[in-house]
């Protein structure tokens, strides 16, 4: 996937009506792999909010190609914006998708389809694909739904590190509607594949179990023709992050149900996670079940206890076949959770306008543990001093690796996009500097994934290619600039000439230090005492390129004082 424009037509945030941002998806000559859309500039310059405005445009379009007909009206509303952007050829041939002259045009074509999207004020969307420099635009859209399922990304991952972050709120939206439709569903109906994800503390934690229950390491491939991967058969490849993270396995985790039901009811759960839940249970080393009933109503209370070993993990791989499945399976479970939280404060989340400053997560109860309907705990490694390590010890940078890269391995699935708000902020420098390097060793590059961060690292934006680096400013006046391309070549260029032409910052050393400098250069040098004095005061100073600078002039005018 690629994305080519976004235009909001109307004011988001603080983003004013027409601001536009024009994608460069020319590859850059004797480069390769996998080099991400890096947004780059000082705080409030408006980065996190171009990627919260494409976030809102595809929670409306998700929700629109899902709509019945009687609440098509509803999606006349006042949000307004244009985008265009390319799809993987196979996957939407691949797609559920009943346009039919379009399928037949790339059934001819070699080409990726570049798919357009203009939804003006009160007004529906109206869709267009362009194939082999011929548009068709989709008729009769708003009477039929699922209208747009296969013009849609396969996947929209987001994760934010920020404290007054709002790039969740259209996922949090988005999970209660997910939730609404796992309660309508009966019977044998097939649960959707959900397409919009964000990433949190605890879907971390099922990043982490589903990952490692399929590390490629472990897999045995004796039988196997030669030539041939485990990564070929599902597994993950895991060997970086293992590296960096100093762990050898995963050791243990606990999964705890409660499932309560009316006794008018047939059974607890939907019949796709009552076969889940079975499964789990093959795969369990230990299982601890209790069924409690009152007058109206039953709990079920499950405790999974897993000890991970090579049977642990072929049965994991037999039954839930790969990574994203088993993640998939969690992810339903823990909609359940959504249970817990009044109607009231769902129906005022669900209600929230696109355009709101509330953080919606704020908005949300915070519930203790034991009173989940679902939860993994007790997650425990093994490092590789063969050492036990609890998940909760990790600190803020190894929870942040395990996200980010985590979910890049997990998330495989060609036609995605990433939304990575400042991913990097708990990292130190040496992982901040393997950034992208990480990437390209750890997934395909073949997957035809977009990938788009804010940060303020020039350790990350010296991996990156110029027409995919875009520097975020303000005007004078304190409105928001059109992002630019940089001025000069940002690929391996050095850090200190990145921090003064992309972030303004022309010393090589902090404020405080930079502060002391000029104290030295203000004192009376009139003498040789004073400048010995000079010198003297400026050996609290490390290295550096302004300390030499400093020197060099009182050399100069301890030269002149002597002659």
């Amino acid at each position: 996937m690629k994305i080519k424009r976004i235009k909001i037509i109307t004011q988001f945030r603080g983003l004013p009506a027409g601001y536009e941002v024009l994608f460069n998806n020319e590859q850059s000559k004797n480069i390769t792999g996998i080099t991400p859309i890096c947004f780059v500039g000082l705080n409030g310059s408006g980065k996190s909010n171009v990627l919260e405005v494409i976030a809102e445009i595809f929670y409306y379009l998700e929700n629109y190609h899902k709509a019945s007909k009687d609440k098509l009206r509803t999606f006349k509303t006042g949000f307004g914006f244009e985008i265009e952007y390319e799809l993987p050829r196979i996957y939407v041939m691949s797609a559920r998708i009943s346009w039919d002259e379009l399928k037949s045009n790339l059934d001819k074509s070699k080409i990726d389809p570049i798919i357009r999207i203009s939804k003006q004020v009160n007004q529906f969307p109206e869709i267009s694909a362009l194939v082999n420099d011929k548009g068709f635009t989709l008729k009769n859209t708003n009477n039929n739904n699922d209208r747009i399922h296969g013009l849609l990304p396969a996947r929209i991952i987001a994760y934010s590190s920020g404290m007054n972050e709002l790039l969740s709120n259209p996922f949090i939206k988005m999970d209660f509607n997910y939730f609404d439709d796992l309660k309508a569903k009966t019977g044998i109906d097939s649960l959707d594949m959900n397409r919009m994800f964000f990433l949190n503390y605890d879907s971390n934690k099922f990043i982490v179990v589903s990952n490692f229950l399929f590390d490629a390491d472990d897999y045995d491939m004796t039988s196997f023709t030669k030539g041939q991967k485990a990564t070929d058969f599902g597994g993950i490849d895991l060997s970086i992050l293992k590296k960096e993270l100093c762990i050898k396995n995963l050791q243990s985790f606990v999964i705890n149900i409660k499932l309560k039901k009316s006794l008018h009811e047939n059974d607890y759960l939907h019949s796709e996670l009552n076969i889940a839940l079975d499964n789990l249970k093959k795969c369990a080393t230990f299982i601890n079940e209790s069924t409690r009933e009152t007058r109206n109503d039953a709990l079920l209370e499950i405790e999974l206890v897993y000890w991970v070993n090579k049977s642990t993990k072929e049965a994991f791989r037999h039954y839930f076949k790969t990574a994203y499945d088993l993640f998939r399976v969690f992810y339903f479970f823990q909609l359940l959770n959504t249970e817990l939280i009044s109607q009231d404060t769902r129906k005022a989340v669900a209600t929230a306008k696109a355009e709101s400053y509330e953080n919606l997560s704020d908005e949300l109860p915070k519930h203790e543990a034991g009173n989940l309907i679902f939860r993994i705990s007790s997650i425990t490694f093994c490092k590789q001093n063969n050492s036990r390590l609890h998940y909760r010890k990790l600190s803020d940078g190894e929870h942040q690796l395990f996200q980010v890269f985590g979910s890049l391995l997990l998330m495989d699935t060609t036609g995605s996009m990433f939304l990575f708000d400042e991913p990097d902020t708990h990292f130190n420098p040496d992982w901040r500097s393997k950034f992208v390097s990480i990437i390209n060793k750890s997934i395909d590059k073949e997957r035809d994934q977009e990938i788009i961060i804010t940060t303020h690292s020039p350790y990350i934006v010296s991996d990156c290619k110029k027409e995919n680096v875009f520097v975020f400013q303000r005007n004078p006046d304190g409105t928001l600039c059109h992002p630019k391309s940089p001025d000069i070549n940002t690929f391996g260029t050095s850090i200190n000439i990145l921090s003064a032409a992309v972030f303004g910052k022309e010393d090589t050393i902090s404020e405080y230090s930079k502060q002391k400098i000029d104290e030295i250069r203000e004192m009376p040098l009139e003498t040789l005492e004073n400048i010995q004095a000079a010198k003297e005061t400026s050996r609290v100073l490390g290295e550096s390129v302004e300390k030499v600078l400093l020197f060099k002039d009182l050399i100069s005018k301890e030269s002149e004082l002597k002659k």
